[in-house]
């Protein structure tokens, strides 16, 4: 029997090393991973934080990027963190490893499903400290490649996005260095969305 409860599949900040092991004490080492079946969208807002997030819904025409994170239960902070999603089960079989083999686990996957679906709007709008947290995260899971794949599988990109890289709004940042900042604009630069951010001083 596995000493965990479940694996967790991250799909937004969780993708950040800095940003699960600083604010969620989740420490094990992240595998990559494809999940087919779900769709990654900004569609979560948060009214404490103002500002929206990505959440995931199940589609069975969809696929999405994320890392698999062993946990040995879902204690209370990791609960207020996921506060605006719920937490449900995913298939073994919807995972694959980036080699596109499938793979084998001795636990369940559970993954955080959007409560309800609200896209991002100028009350809550997309911080780039957030973007910049999930893009570090897949440069450190799998490369530029990761990263690209995780700007193409996301969807309802929209103008009410932020640049707060100055001044920081997202609680639970990574620590992205200038050499990755500028990387992240590059990869968001190819997929033509660069022209929806705005600039912001607040």
């Amino acid at each position: 029997m596995s000493q965990y409860y479940h694996y967790l599949l991250g799909y937004g900040s969780l993708l950040s090393t800095h940003s699960r092991t600083q604010y969620s004490q989740l420490s094990e080492q992240a595998e990559p991973v494809t999940l087919t079946g779900w769709q990654r969208s900004w569609i979560t807002q948060n009214p404490q934080e103002k500002q929206s997030h990505v959440g995931a819904i199940a589609n069975v025409n969809a696929a999405m990027n994320g890392v698999l994170i062993k946990v040995p239960h879902i204690d209370d902070n990791l609960r207020q963190r996921e506060k605006d999603y719920r937490f449900s089960q995913v298939a073994t079989e919807q995972i694959t490893l980036l080699s596109g083999e499938p793979i084998e686990l001795d636990a369940p996957v559970m993954i955080c499903e959007s409560l309800l679906i609200l896209e991002a709007n100028s009350d809550h709008p997309v911080m780039q400290s957030y973007v910049d947290t999930c893009l570090v995260g897949c440069l450190e899971a799998g490369g530029e490649t990761f990263a690209r794949q995780f700007i193409e599988t996301t969807c309802t990109w929209n103008q009410h996005w932020l640049n707060d890289r100055q001044n920081p709004l997202y609680p639970r940042r990574a620590i992205a260095t200038g050499r990755q900042m500028e990387l992240i604009d590059q990869l968001l630069a190819e997929s033509n969305l660069l022209t929806l951010r705005q600039n912001t001083t607040d």
